[in-house]
């Protein structure tokens, strides 16, 4: 398994700073995490 990081994601995280919304950034981050462990719990259960 390899994980990649799209450097588009530091871009926007450069973006929201500028823009005093840094908060509202980590809170997307956080429910992306949360989506991305839910495909992961998935194809580990749907493994045969």
């Amino acid at each position: 398994m390899s994980i990649k990081v799209d450097l588009k994601i530091f871009l926007f995280a450069i973006l929201f700073w500028f823009t005093k919304q840094i908060e509202l950034y980590a809170f997307l981050m956080l429910f992306a995490l949360i989506h991305e462990l839910g495909h992961l719990v998935c194809g580990l259960a749907l493994r045969v």
